[in-house]
């Protein structure tokens, strides 16, 4: 969409606002909107249009996706939502991960098979650099004691690590809640960052996959100890990379991700069956890490 810029009193530029997203975010004449320097780009954005993101969601028939369909909802940005159920196990599934994971909402009103949640503060894109390296410091933590607990047997300590996966969660759907919301005011290349997150989401759960194992009885084997260690080395490096980002930075990720590949064959190849669970869950990790190579280089380059 193209539009002419028109001088008003010898100094004022003016350009008009497309007449369709006016209407479909409620400003008129009068309007007070909030505009952002980004670089070459000007975001312009509504409060009309924040205040008009409702939505409503029937969760009936939806167990055992029920979390996961309200999680959607949460990410996409919603500031009301209308959730109707036909079931207690529906209403203690929604209950549960309003609770746990729905920040900043709270319950407006409740009835028989409707529960109607609303957000009661502002999200601010200025957040989003310090929910994202808390993510990254929370998963360097989870990298650390879930091998030093695993080499001890600590099922208590196990047990800890495993649940920090629930805060990770909770942060990166705070992320991607103002990606989609605030978009360009939060990164300018939000689809890239987007990826990011996720893919730290998923280096969390399979640490907690790994406390898991080892609480299950899984063996870690001499081998896979030393992987473990290298692959937290390897995760720091991938946020290293973010942080201080250079290309030479990036070919080191590239070798070491061969290197580790190479060290999982040799121990998949002499692995008693009781070890091969937790090999498995270190090769997908490697990935998972190794995986975030193209968006950190599509948002820095």
């Amino acid at each position: 969409m193209i539009r002419k810029v028109i001088q008003l009193a010898g100094k004022t530029l003016v350009v008009s606002l497309p007449s369709k997203w006016a209407k479909g975010t409620g400003i008129n004449k009068g309007s007070e909107v909030t505009v952002e320097e980004k670089g070459d780009k000007i975001i312009i954005s509504s409060a009309a249009a924040k205040a008009g993101l409702k939505t409503e969601a029937d969760i009936t028939g939806t167990v055992p996706m029920t979390k996961r369909v309200l999680g959607a909802i949460f990410k996409l940005g919603y500031e009301e939502v209308v959730v109707r159920f036909s079931s207690s196990e529906e209403l203690a599934m929604a209950q549960e991960v309003i609770r746990e994971e729905f920040i900043g909402f709270e319950v407006v009103k409740r009835s028989k098979n409707l529960l109607h949640i609303k957000s009661v503060t502002q999200l601010d894109p200025n957040e989003f650099p310090t929910i994202l390296r808390r993510t990254f410091l929370a998963l360097l933590g989870m990298a650390e004691e879930s091998l030093v607990a695993a080499k001890k047997g600590d099922k208590l300590w196990l047990q800890t690590i495993a649940l920090t996966d629930k805060d990770i969660n909770k942060y990166a759907d705070f992320c991607r809640r103002l990606l989609n919301q605030k978009g360009l005011s939060v990164a300018e290349k939000p689809l890239p960052m987007y990826y990011i997150v996720e893919q730290l989401e998923r280096i969390g759960d399979s640490y907690r996959d790994i406390c898991k194992a080892a609480l299950e009885g899984e063996k870690m084997s001499l081998s896979a100890q030393k992987i473990h260690a290298e692959l937290t080395a390897f995760f720091r490096m991938m946020y290293d990379c973010y942080y201080k980002f250079s290309l030479q930075k990036m070919a080191e990720v590239g070798k070491k991700k061969e290197a580790l590949k190479k060290k999982l064959r040799q121990a998949f190849a002499t692995a008693k069956k009781s070890e091969l669970q937790i090999l498995i869950l270190l090769d997908k990790l490697t990935d998972d890490i190794y995986d975030m190579n193209g968006a950190v280089m599509a948002v820095m380059l």
